[in-house]
């Protein structure tokens, strides 16, 4: 089907272009159209096959711009469409640790916070992972600007509080290292340990006291300690249960220690 438009479909393209949105809902168009949920239904499901909208998810719709040409090729911003995808929301792991330099890796994996569960989901040529959260851990994001538009990121001392506490979600262990180690010293440390702290996790306490000591950064032991519920936890949980045990911070060292140098 050729990128035409009829009359009340053009009037909603039009007005979505004049206000420079690149999203809508069933909702917004019957608004714009003065119309019911159903015949705003109908209008955007012909906006899809005429190839400007596409669908991201039930009722909800970026649009194809007219500068995308006859083709109507679809938006590259893949964080434009994950901050679509579920409410409440922010970008972190992986994602976060790209966006703010702390990584070279460029993931094709998109990772988002939530506290709701969600499967993951594709769109062109990237992948979203919902990783759900506690309402406890849900916490330390703000608004950014990327390209055009704002989206909500995890703040730089939130995002290595979250690789630390879900390594798999960061690229693993070693990455996760290279993530502190060169991301605390961009970051306000005191934050960055009061987030750790707020976290309410022995687990994340233990990895993170046993990193800052091996990197030698300077921080109050005793407040981490402290913190420590007794049980034993391995430093990688991705890796095998064999190493050597680290009795100040009840941690099993079970990766050598180039991985974590």
């Amino acid at each position: 089907m050729s990128r035409s438009l009829s009359k009340k479909e053009s009037e909603v393209v039009l007005e979505l272009e004049w206000e420079n949105k690149q999203f809508a809902t069933i909702t917004d168009v019957a608004s714009m159209l003065n119309c019911s949920y159903e015949y705003a239904k109908k209008i955007c499901q012909r906006l899809v096959e005429k190839k400007w909208f596409e669908s991201i998810g039930k009722g909800k719709y970026l649009l194809i711009s007219a500068s995308t040409g006859k083709e109507g090729i679809p938006s590259t911003n893949a964080l434009l469409a994950g901050s679509l995808l579920v409410k409440p929301y922010y970008f972190s792991y992986s994602t976060s640790n790209a966006f703010y330099g702390f990584s070279t890796q460029i993931p094709s994996t998109v990772y988002i916070a939530t506290t709701r569960s969600k499967s993951v989901m594709k769109r062109v040529n990237t992948l979203y992972r919902f990783v759900t959260l506690s309402e406890r851990k849900f916490f330390g994001f703000e608004k950014v600007r990327v390209f055009d538009i704002e989206v909500l990121m995890a703040k730089k001392e939130k995002t290595i509080i979250d690789s630390i506490d879900k390594i798999w979600y960061a690229g693993g262990l070693q990455e996760v290292v290279g993530v502190l180690k060169d991301g605390v010293k961009k970051v306000d440390l005191s934050i960055l340990i009061e987030y750790a702290m707020k976290m309410k996790s022995s687990a994340l306490i233990q990895r993170l006291g046993f990193l800052l000591e091996h990197l030698d950064i300077h921080f109050d032991e005793q407040l981490f300690l402290k913190h420590i519920r007794k049980g034993i936890i391995y430093l990688d949980p991705c890796s095998g249960k064999k190493g050597t045990f680290c009795k100040k911070w009840q941690i099993i060292r079970n990766v050598s220690e180039d991985v974590y140098d």
